[in-house]
C-alpha cells in the first residue's frame, strides 16, 4: 500500500488524480478493512471459546454440588477444569 500512497501523493501534487487511481485506493481500503475485520473476528472467537469452557466447568460443578452428599462447591469447581477443555 506504500506504493499506492506515493502514487496518490504524486497525483495530488500534480493535480492529476484519475478515476482509476481513486478506484484503486477504494479497493485497497476495502481490502484493508476486510483483513482487519477477519482478524478481529478470529480473536473474538478464540476469546469466546475460553469463556464457554469456563461456563461449562461451572455448570458441571454446580450439577456435581447439587447431588446429595456433595458439600464443597469450590472443590467441585477446582476439580472440573480439565474436563471442560
Amino acid at each position: 500500500m506504500c506504493v499506492l500512497h506515493t502514487e496518490v501523493l504524486q497525483a495530488a501534487k500534480t493535480n492529476s488524480v484519475t478515476p482509476e487511481l481513486i478506484a484503486r485506493v477504494e479497493q485497497a481500503v476495502a481490502k484493508d478493512k476486510l483483513h482487519h475485520l477477519l482478524k478481529e473476528t478470529a480473536e473474538a472467537i478464540n476469546e469466546t471459546g475460553g469463556r464457554v469452557g469456563r461456563i461449562r466447568t461451572i455448570v458441571q460443578a454446580m450439577k456435581y454440588f447439587s447431588h446429595p452428599g456433595s458439600k464443597n462447591l469450590a472443590h467441585a469447581i477446582s476439580t472440573r477444569p480439565s474436563k471442560a477443555r
